[in-house]
């Protein structure tokens, strides 16, 4: 059904500890890369049929995930940029030692797809999922043009790894 979503969720008195951004890093890993085999999938199904006979679940047409981090240099105003685009990069740069004392974090998933059969029946489906990190400024975010299962359950367990965070109490937000 189609329905504008736009959830934000703060989360600003959450403790954001690296162990558990890494769950929720995997999390998104584990989904974006299930949806792209499952779309992989399906193309390769298709492929064998007439354009007006094939059926789309989740045909690809934007999707993306990634980490971006962004971390002073030195004692001047200018920042340096990395971005991991899987779970096994932002490890590595975890195990390098580069994610501490950064200015802020954030994890962005797009699940774009089509659905129907054919070319010309094809409805698209937009959603985006964010967590940024900011210094006692941390949301959750998720924006969809349809409502859809799959998406609400992905909202909802990235809801569930964001409340298993300690929370603390302080002069700019209180649990």
């Amino acid at each position: 059904m189609e329905k504008a979503i736009d959830n934000v969720y703060d989360y600003s008195n959450i403790v954001p500890v690296i162990d558990k951004i890494g769950i929720i890093v995997q999390f998104f890993d584990g989904v974006f890369n299930r949806l792209m085999s499952i779309s992989e999938e399906e193309k390769a199904r298709n492929e064998k049929l007439k354009p007006e006979f094939q059926e789309h679940q989740y045909k690809n047409y934007y999707s993306n995930f990634e980490i971006t981090i962004r971390k002073p240099i030195d004692n001047s105003l200018s920042h340096d940029y990395t971005t991991c685009k899987n779970f096994e990069s932002f490890s590595n740069l975890y195990r390098e030692g580069k994610i501490n004392n950064i200015s802020d974090m954030k994890i962005v998933m797009n699940l774009d797809f089509s659905r129907g059969k054919g070319y010309l029946n094809l409805t698209k489906f937009e959603n985006q999922f964010v967590v940024d990190f900011q210094p006692y400024n941390i949301k959750f975010t998720r924006k969809s043009n349809y409502e859809d299962s799959e998406m609400d359950a992905i909202e909802k367990r990235i809801i569930e790894l964001l409340n298993s965070f300690d929370t603390c109490n302080t002069i700019f937000c209180s649990k």
